[in-house]
Formats: structure tokens, sequence, C-alpha cells
């Protein structure tokens, strides 16, 4: 089982999926962005210890020792960071107050 982190959200996915699925499919980023949305060509892949991820390395994974690749969309690099701060500004849900006893 492969775990894919998307990293403009934190969002984990757990893909029942082995290397011979992606090898299956042709390319890492296709396989990537079927599983996660982000666009084949903004797509980043990395292994938990930093190393890049890529069609020709792409066997690395079967080595790795925790099966997790993280996901970054490259066009998000290229924004200017207010914008991005204020894309990603999430509003926390509000809890019902706490009744005193």
């Amino acid at each position: 089982m492969i775990q894919i982190c998307r990293a403009e959200d934190g969002h984990l996915f757990q893909v029942n999926s082995s290397l011979r699925d992606i090898e299956r499919i042709g390319s890492l980023e296709l396989f990537l962005h079927q599983e996660t949305g982000v666009e084949q060509d903004a797509i980043l892949a990395y292994l938990s210890d930093g190393r890049r991820l890529t069609n020709s390395n792409v066997r690395e994974l079967a080595g790795s020792h925790d099966q997790s690749i993280y996901v970054f969309n490259k066009y998000y690099l290229d924004y200017d960071l207010d914008n991005v701060l204020r894309d990603l500004h999430v509003e926390a849900p509000l809890q019902p107050p706490i009744e005193g006893k």
C-alpha cells in the first residue's frame, strides 16, 4: 500500500497500488494525477527521505522504508506568497459552547 500526501492541503491518500501499477500506467505523474487531482504537468514528487521521485527512478519507491510519496504542485511555487496565503486561509469550525456544571 502506498501513502500519498498532497502537500498543498496535507490530504493523505491511502492507495492500494504497487510499483507495478505505476509502471503499468506508464507515467508516475499520470498515476499521481489520477490519485490526487494535481495537474500532471505541475507535479513534483518526493520520497520521505527527500529524494525526488521521477519516472526514471520510480523503482526507488520499492526500496523506500515507508512507501510514502509527497506531491507538490509546482505552480504554487511561482505564486506571490501574499496571494497564496490569502487563498489558503482556513476558517476554523466553531465548537458549541461548553456548558458549566
